[in-house]
């Protein structure tokens, strides 16, 4: 089994057993993919076939896992200012592959062509560019995010169709899925929510921080960075 990664504007396929480069592939470095916090340490994902990943020059692509060979790229346009736009960290399984872009919209593309199958414009009649609040999160079979308004908003996976909002949140970070729940973290507070309806089930606050600027999970913890530290959390029982 091989390891694939990327390192800076290179994704690289290693052998396991003696660290040789199977194959890279480089992309352009733009300016705006920072919107996402998309660098060097930008996260693909992994499909049977193919890997995913966002191009800090407004793309989404995808690379043959053999060969490295370009399968497609979706470009985003300009942004009406002439701003690059770009796109998160994108998420996928077996039917599609999604991710938000700043140009305010949630995509879901067939992974074997890069085809469109919807888009979801989450700008709600606002002028800004990039509403959605970093990348998204698959939890249940929906689709969540944060959204600049304050507010957790959840689509269905497989029409983009909006199935409920819940407000009152001030986001830094992205929400994350674990343990069959939504997990965010806002200001000095990290809450999980029922993916299938929003409902609150566990809240936990932390006054030593300041304010929450990242969470992220390896599948069993929670990892909560904040002005300058990181603390491991074991996801707490349900309360409600």
């Amino acid at each position: 089994m091989d390891v694939e990664g990327i390192l800076r504007f290179e994704f690289f396929r290693l052998a396991k057993s003696d660290g040789s480069v199977r194959w890279t592939s480089r992309w352009k470095p733009g300016l705006s993919g920072f919107v996402f916090g998309l660098s060097e340490s930008a996260s693909p994902a992994f499909g049977k076939r193919a890997v995913f990943f966002a191009t800090e020059t407004g793309g989404l692509r995808a690379l043959d896992r053999e060969s490295g060979n370009i399968l497609w790229t979706h470009q985003l346009p300009k942004g009406e200012d002439g701003r690059l736009l770009a796109f998160g960290d994108p998420i996928s399984d077996e039917g599609a592959v999604y991710a938000a872009g700043t140009d305010g919209a949630v995509y879901a593309f067939d992974p074997a062509t890069g085809g469109v199958l919807w888009k979801a414009d989450q700008r709600q009649g606002r002028d800004q560019c990039g509403p959605i609040a970093g990348s998204l999160a698959k939890a249940g079979g929906k689709l969540c995010f944060c959204h600049v308004n304050n507010s957790v908003v959840c689509l269905g996976a497989k029409d983009g169709r909006e199935l409920w909002t819940k407000k009152g949140f001030f986001f830094h970070t992205p929400p994350v899925a674990l343990k069959g729940l939504l997990w965010v973290a806002s200001g000095t507070t990290v809450s999980a929510l029922d993916p299938a309806t929003g409902a609150l089930r566990a809240e936990e606050s932390f006054p030593f921080i300041e304010y929450a600027e990242g969470l992220v999970t390896d599948g069993r913890y929670l990892y909560l960075s904040y002005n300058g530290g990181v603390s491991q959390i074991e996801p707490f029982a349900s309360d409600r």
